[in-house]
């Protein structure tokens, strides 16, 4: 029998507490709770707590996705690149489309669709 069993609880209650005694000496112990605040601490109010890293590695997914976006991209405009550069009809499409560019004996028209507003219905009572 535990020693502060006479000096501190009855044996009724020492019984009935027994199962939960083993556990409560490593509960106790300055070890165990300097360790949980410790790992409690890290957790959440670090500056490199776990929400922090977890954000960051959000980040870190969307930049590299952005990566890889802006690569496919670069990869296009390379591709659009040496075609402008080895075709001269390729600069003269462009610069007919974009600049409304012409030959001396061509004249362009352009086009402009009117946008129409609907009348707004107004009701006086």
């Amino acid at each position: 029998m535990n020693k502060f069993v006479g000096k501190f609880i009855s044996l009724e209650k020492y019984e009935k507490y027994k199962p939960y005694m083993k556990w409560m000496k490593y509960v106790i112990n300055p070890y165990f709770i300097i360790s949980v605040c410790f790992i409690i601490w890290m957790a959440f109010f670090d500056q490199n707590s776990l929400i922090t890293h977890k954000e960051l590695d959000k980040q870190i997914r969307e930049l590299e996705a952005d990566q890889t976006y802006f690569e496919q991209h670069l990869k296009n405009e390379n591709a659009k690149l040496k075609l402008l550069q080895d075709n001269p009809a390729e600069i003269e499409r462009i610069a007919r489309e974009k600049f409304f560019l012409k030959k001396d004996n061509e004249d362009i028209f352009i086009i402009q669709q009117e946008v129409h507003k609907k009348p707004q219905k107004t009701t006086n009572e």
